[in-house]
């Protein structure tokens, strides 16, 4: 499409989207992993959700904590998906 449209303003601002839309993919991912303690996922979807989106591992809540220290913080059930 790129190719046959010739329109490089049309392509920038359907790259500045799926930039934006990632972005909010990752802080969705990344507040999910922050609520393992709530929502008790199994460890397989857990691995399907950080395949996908791995930058939500870096995703800091208000506390500014990373998901990780969140499951450890609570010392709860979340701490079962640390490996």
């Amino acid at each position: 499409l790129e190719k046959k449209l010739k329109d490089e303003k049309f392509i920038d601002e359907i790259k500045a989207v799926v930039k934006i839309a990632k972005i909010g993919f990752i802080d969705a991912a990344g507040n999910a992993l922050h609520r393992l303690h709530e929502t008790k996922p199994t460890i397989d979807a857990v691995k399907e959700l950080i395949q996908g989106f791995p930058d939500a591992l870096s995703f800091k809540n208000e506390k500014n904590r990373l998901p990780v220290q969140s499951a450890l913080w609570r010392n709860s059930a979340a701490t079962k998906y640390v490996p």
